[in-house]
């Protein structure tokens, strides 16, 4: 397998260019001929593939900030689900709540505040940007 364990938050660094169908296998070992035929030779270590798909990744990865609006979105459809079962009028209580969840959503800024966040569990400091640090410094 060409990722980490435990995997990260995100996909790939930098997309890896892809020429076997066993693209790991063959990273690690290549095909010599021999007088006796093909064999295949070890030529890295899987910590060595690893290293450099590491050694070209980018610095920042852009991931969306946090969102309860996922969990308000999902109640909903088990709310609507209940409401076939039962009573029209909980269907159309879970049909709301879908659409506050998908307008609350679409309509949520990609990028939150760094006060947003839960402090850093390694130092306990907020994760400052420049609006904070220019607040923070009378400016």
């Amino acid at each position: 397998w060409m990722t980490a364990s435990p995997p990260k938050e995100h996909n790939f660094d930098n997309i890896p260019t892809v020429h076997a169908l066993d693209e790991f296998f063959h990273r690690k070992y290549e095909e010599v001929e021999g007088p006796g035929g093909v064999t295949l030779v070890q030529v890295k270590t899987a910590e060595q593939v690893h290293a450099e798909l590491e050694a070209g990744a980018d610095s920042h990865i852009h991931l969306p900030s946090p969102s309860y609006w996922p969990i308000v979105l999902a109640f909903g459809l088990p709310v609507i689900a209940y409401g076939v079962i039962f009573d029209r009028t909980l269907s159309i209580v879970g049909a709301l709540i879908v659409l506050l969840g998908s307008f609350g959503w679409v309509l949520e800024p990609s990028v939150a505040d760094a006060s947003d966040y839960d402090p850093d569990p390694i130092d306990g400091d907020l994760h400052e940007n420049d609006s904070t640090k220019e607040l923070a410094s009378g400016g």
